[in-house]
């Protein structure tokens, strides 16, 4: 076992946030670089409230739509679902374009069969809407099938921009709150050194499921995917926050690791 104990995160307890479904390939690459993991979601991803209104109303006009914009893997994965209830398949996007928020949404678009028409060079809802400006004539229809719980920055942008913008929910992340108690009992132990946070759905979920206060989260550091959930991680008062360069899980990786890295 000599050799484990010489990878670079040999020692840490790192909690992983994401769904049962996305967290092995956070905790595969956390492994592989010594990290004892402990996959504890926060969330949960259920059907929107309004039992699919609005997106089946998208769904039944989805020929008017010039662009269909994707934020998130899950919201790719819910959109084709409801997609596929309704007996259509890819071919009925018809002339619309596609934007992918980041690299990982936009493989999963691959997986229908389709490619991104633009995707940023930093994954986040304000590239984004930077990336369709060029694109864009200011007479557009939109659609954006995404979460309940989202900023409203992007299409509030393209709005100002003059498109017409349809939002509509996809999905919905709840608390996980199976695993409330787990994660309270881990914490009293202080037997978690990191906690990652892909998303500010997870940060708030963490903070409801533990019901911790942030003073009392000192010890251990919170690893985001990017600058906004670090900054969701700040304005709830925690202290020791890292954040990924590059906003895709394997940069959240890399970003514990190079932080282990100067540590020692």
């Amino acid at each position: 076992m000599q050799w484990f104990d010489t990878k670079p995160l040999f020692g840490l307890t790192i909690a992983v946030t994401r769904t049962h479904a996305q967290a092995p390939d956070l905790t595969h690459r956390l492994e592989e670089q010594g990290a004892r993991c402990l996959e504890i979601p926060t969330i949960r991803i259920t059907p929107p409230t309004d039992d699919y209104r609005a997106l089946d109303a998208a769904i039944s006009d989805l020929e008017s739509y010039d662009w269909v914009i994707f934020t998130s893997t899950n919201g790719v994965d819910a959109f084709f679902h409801r997609l596929h209830h309704h007996g259509r398949d890819s071919r009925a996007l018809g002339r619309a374009k596609l934007a992918a928020i980041g690299s990982a949404t936009a493989k999963a678009l691959t997986v229908y069969g389709l490619q991104a028409d633009v995707v940023p060079g930093a994954y986040c809802a304000e590239d984004l809407a930077a990336a369709l400006e060029p694109h864009l004539s200011g007479k557009e229809r939109i659609l954006i099938p995404r979460a309940k719980e989202a900023r409203s920055v992007l299409p509030d942008t393209l709005r100002r921009w003059g498109a017409v913008v349809d939002v509509c929910q996809a999905y919905c992340t709840v608390e996980a709150c199976e695993n409330g108690a787990v994660l309270k009992d881990l914490l009293n132990h202080q037997a978690i050194d990191v906690v990652t946070f892909t998303s500010s759905s997870a940060v708030h979920s963490f903070l409801a499921l533990s019901q911790a206060q942030a003073s009392d989260l000192d010890n251990i550091t919170f690893a985001c995917i990017g600058p906004i959930t670090a900054r969701t991680c700040q304005e709830a008062g925690l202290k020791k926050i890292v954040t990924a360069q590059t906003y895709t899980i394997a940069g959240l990786a890399e970003c514990i690791t190079d932080w282990r890295i100067k540590q020692s």
